[in-house]
């Protein structure tokens, strides 16, 4: 079986890898930015250098705080486990009282302060309340319950002034108001105190009178009697309930107060569920307290039709309801308690006028005046508690730490400032590496064929420096060996012997993308280095548009490749020799009409099998693939194509296009070259052979010609 016959292009396509293009990496990514390095580290330093001018012209702005120890001082008179249920309830008391000292009842203190008008830090501020809220703060420790107060101004001394001057405003104000409140249950309880002296005088004056009726000093005889010691009983539990009946009383008429009515005008649509202790209803007006306090922050910050103030006013209704319902209950219930025990009372009371209507009369004035005192006494005990808020206010607001302020400026940062410039220059950078990339998607090293095909990269060819004459460039192996471009052709060589097994490497089509990647050059290098390496090579000129193999050789283009095509003649006529042993030259021949034809014909592969037996290689160069079919043509008959890029040229694109045209008649891409690359290879220049001048080279060439 002929050579043909053992290497189809389908075997070959069936063979050959998949040459998709993979996706970018993680690396390609690096190696773009790599490239623009210069870009990167130029923007950063330009942010530096910004970044040093602000910190030198920049205004310096400092900081002055004041640390405050906040402390509850509500009256003894709650239990034990109100008192932790209202604790638990509120917890956000602190984050509270900070935004209190940053509402506008406190700052509008601070701005009314006629010293304010005179601060450099008010200059050309027009709303004042506005700047202090935007820069005053208040937060509380993280490991502590210390609030920090603290403003920022350029001009220490006068943001000292406004942090204290906040500070006392906050003292002030949270001193006032619960005073106010303080001296509204103060006034209830004080009149209740007077009603019950005056009825005690009244009782006292009644069991005077009756003793003087019964000529007796005490009643005291008939304590044995079993009915008159359970009226005493009777009379206990009567005491209690009616001075229950008398707080239950107080704390509805202080409810019905709020919302402008009087205890016993409360209308029946106001009902409660559950009746609330003293201590629950002393919690529930705080919150109410608070709710109205917050209400009239927000009504400073948005409308009447604000869905928060309709929220609030809804909130603080609903609250002022239940605890009007629930002070009512309460009383409600105590009074019936008090009726029902009075109806014991009474019945037992019955019985007691009969044996002694006297004794019973007496004993139940006594009952009453001890009632009555207990009433009192317990009326003076909250008195005391309330005073004690009078006079101390509601809070304990203790100042810890005065307001002052730090010799080193917080702003700007000298080490923040540089570093938050030195990220932003670095990301900056970034972005204009990968612009540039993106809008100039050229090849630029190996790193990007692989990041765009699977085919494997055979060599990167740096850039001949002085660029000598086409001429001398495609024999760049043989007139300057020992130069990096000869190494770098010797190591596509070395790729191309031990990368493709033997078989697939007889005939080898090189071709390009698009016209200038430099295809010529590279087949005419690589056939001159496999004919160094001891192999018997025959160079084809098959670029029948634009041949250039003679010009280069200084052979003559009279007959070539086109005659044997056409004529269908043995190759032998064509070759021609020059001085590189064992090589072979096969020039164009005149350009022919059809020359697609021509390559599509049998003769082209006969030609070859012809071929196979007297060269171990043959190098043709062929037309770009992207502009004809030629190429393509050829590639479905050799045996591998290295298919030529060129650095800062060949996009991306047009590097995928052409490796899936070829890959889809079946060409098996031995691999692809990098032409002229900027970046230094691993090779350098190994010996003193200098590169002979063009015009000798060429008349050397033209002395040697041989036509075979």
């Amino acid at each position: 079986m002929d050579h043909l016959e053992s290497s189809s292009p389908s075997d070959r396509a069936r063979s050959a890898p998949a040459l998709s293009a993979p996706r970018a990496s993680d690396h390609s990514v690096l190696q773009m930015l790599w490239r623009q390095k210069r870009v990167i580290v130029f923007c950063a330093c330009v942010a530096l250098v910004l970044s040093f001018l602000y910190l030198l012209c920049a205004a310096r702005v400092y900081t002055a705080t004041s640390r405050v120890l906040v402390q509850r001082a509500e009256p003894v008179i709650m239990t034990p486990q109100a008192r932790a249920s209202d604790d638990e309830t509120s917890d956000n008391f602190l984050a509270t009282q900070c935004e209190l000292i940053r509402s506008t009842p406190i700052l509008a203190a601070v701005v009314g302060n006629p010293k304010s008008d005179d601060m450099r830090t008010f200059d050309g501020v027009q709303n004042r309340m506005a700047y202090l809220k935007r820069n005053l703060s208040a937060d509380v420790g993280k490991k502590d319950d210390i609030i920090t107060v603290s403003f920022a101004s350029r001009y220490p001394d006068e943001a000292v002034k406004i942090v204290d001057a906040a500070v006392d405003a906050f003292q002030k104000y949270s001193a006032g108001k619960k005073r106010e409140t303080a001296n509204e249950v103060m006034a209830i309880l004080e009149k209740e105190k007077g009603k019950n002296q005056a009825e005690l005088t009244a009782v006292n004056k009644k069991i005077v009178d009756l003793k003087r009726e019964a000529h007796t000093i005490s009643f005291d005889n008939d304590k044995g009697n079993y009915t008159l010691t359970r009226l005493n009983s009777l009379s206990d539990a009567l005491t209690t309930a009616h001075l229950e009946t008398i707080n239950a009383k107080t704390a509805l008429d202080g409810a019905a107060k709020t919302i402008g009515l009087d205890g016993d005008s409360i209308p029946d649509n106001i009902a409660g569920t559950v009746a609330l202790s003293a201590n629950d209803e002393s919690t529930l007006r705080s919150q109410l307290v608070a709710l109205e306090q917050l209400l009239q922050d927000r009504r400073r910050i948005y409308l009447p039709d604000h869905p928060q103030i309709r929220a609030l006013e809804a909130r603080i209704n609903q609250l002022n309801m239940a605890y009007i319902g629930a002070a009512k209950v309460r009383w409600e219930q105590a009074k019936a308690r008090e009726t029902e025990l009075q109806k014991s009372y009474d019945a037992e009371q019955s019985k007691a006028i009969e044996i002694s209507a006297k004794a019973s009369e007496a004993a139940q004035l006594e009952a009453d005046a001890k009632r009555i005192s207990q009433t009192i006494d317990g009326l003076e005990a909250r008195i005391k508690d309330v005073s004690v808020v009078v006079d101390s206010g509601a809070l304990n607001i203790t100042v810890l730490e005065y307001a002052s302020y730090e010799d080193n400026p917080v702003k700007p940062s000298k080490a923040q400032v540089p570093a938050i410039a030195l990220v932003l220059g670095v990301i900056v950078g970034c972005i204009i590496a990968m612009t540039r990339e993106v809008a100039d998607p050229k090849l630029h090293s190996g790193d990007d064929v692989k990041a765009i095909v699977s085919a494997p990269v055979l060599g990167m060819v740096p850039r001949q420096t002085p660029a000598g004459t086409p001429s001398v460039l495609a024999q760049i192996v043989e007139l300057d060996p020992h130069s990096e471009v000869a190494e770098a052709m010797r190591a596509v060589r070395t790729s191309l012997t031990f990368g493709v097994p033997v078989e697939q490497s007889r005939s080898i089509l090189v071709t390009s993308p698009e016209p200038g990647d430099g295809k010529s050059t590279i087949a005419c290098n690589i056939a001159i280095a496999l004919a160094n390496a001891g192999k018997r090579v025959l160079l084809v000129d098959a670029d029948m548009r634009n041949s250039s193999l003679h010009q280069v050789f200084g052979i003559s283009n009279e007959y070539g490749l086109a005659n044997v095509l056409a004529d269908k003649e043995t190759p032998t006529n064509a070759i021609q020799t020059c001085s590189v042993t064992r090589l072979g030259l096969m020039p164009c021949g005149p350009a022919p009409s059809a020359a697609s034809e021509l390559l599509n014909d049998a003769a082209f592969a006969e030609m070859l099998q012809d071929l196979y037996k007297q060269y171990d290689h043959v190098v043709i160069d062929s037309p770009p693939v992207m502009r004809v079919d030629d190429a393509r043509i050829m590639g479905a008959t050799c045996d591998c194509t290295v298919l030529v890029a060129r650095a800062d040229k060949t996009s991306h694109g047009i590097l995928r296009q052409a490796v899936d045209r070829l890959a889809d008649v079946g060409t098996f891409i031995a691999g692809i070259v990098v032409n002229a690359s900027q970046a230094g290879t691993r090779y350098g220049r190994y010996g003193a052979k200098e590169l002979p001048a063009p015009d000798a080279a060429k008349n050397k060439k033209s002395e040697q010609k041989v036509s075979h």
